[in-house]
């Protein structure tokens, strides 16, 4: 029987708004502590002579455990990824979070090991307390495919039908926020606000909006030459670190952050 070694403190505290996969929002953070039973400080020695390793973990918050309480099929064969808009592929041709066994594999980047054997990742896709079975360091000449093979993918993942948003906007109101949290130490993984801005604007520049809630903000969102004062949907949020980030997308791609409210209570 397998038990994680740990369980990981990550900037994306709820499904939505997590990248689909943490290359994409390389100023995500998260740290991911051992259990004493794994032995980290003896375990983790030689590894922060790795720059990348991989992350075996559990999808803890996958909606198939409810579905399976409930006497219902546990995962549906085939799937709606994002960039097919809508059109149906094998699960196995996807890396939907839907599987029959909940287990996920993240290529991070490691950027520190302490003195107690906790890692400290970027570049992440898991959220906050995801259970980690595993850690492997990344190794390029065994990891990725290298000429003269050439890696086959499939037409739609080059030529994605949905395509990114085309630049966020902070208003004034929700930058004084930010600041704000920065200066006060408010924040549990960012203390410089170029840092967590960066974070912010990558999360919203790819798109973190389901098919449902396009398709809901396309229908009531009518053109406009410039935000906010219309071709706006309704606001939609999502919790990064200690904020609860508030933002609107225009019917051209364009979004407007409108609030960066404090929404958890510091540790002390």
């Amino acid at each position: 029987e397998m038990a994680p070694i740990g369980v990981l403190r990550s900037s994306y505290r709820k499904r939505f708004g997590t990248p689909r996969q943490g290359s994409v929002v390389s100023a995500g953070r998260a740290v991911l502590k051992m259990h004493q039973g794994a032995n980290p400080v003896m375990s983790t020695t030689n590894l922060a002579d790795y720059s990348h390793v991989w992350l075996i973990y559990i999808f803890h918050e996958n909606t198939n455990f409810g579905r399976k309480a409930a006497g219902k099929a546990g995962v549906k064969s085939l799937v709606r990824p994002p960039r097919l808009g809508g059109e149906k592929v094998g699960l196995f041709s996807t890396r939907t979070p839907h599987r029959p066994n909940p287990i996920g594999l993240s290529l991070v980047r490691l950027d520190k090991v302490d003195a107690q054997g906790t890692l400290y990742l970027s570049g992440i896709d898991l959220i906050d307390k995801t259970p980690i079975l595993d850690v492997k360091p990344y190794l390029p000449m065994n990891d990725s495919v290298h000429l003269p093979a050439v890696p086959r993918i499939p037409d739609w993942l080059e030529s994605p039908t949905i395509r990114p948003n085309e630049g966020v906007e902070l208003s004034g109101a929700a930058q004084a926020e930010l600041r704000d949290h920065v200066l006060r130490g408010r924040l549990e993984f960012y203390d410089e606000y170029e840092d967590v801005w960066a974070a912010i604007e990558e999360a919203l520049l790819c798109d973190i909006r389901s098919l449902q809630m396009r398709a809901r903000d396309d229908e009531r969102a009518a053109p406009s030459e410039g935000p906010p004062e219309g071709g706006v949907a309704d606001d939609a949020r999502f919790h990064f670190d200690n904020i609860d980030v508030r933002f609107t997308v225009a019917s051209d791609g364009r979004v407007l952050v409108s609030s960066c409210a404090l929404c958890r209570v510091p540790k002390t």
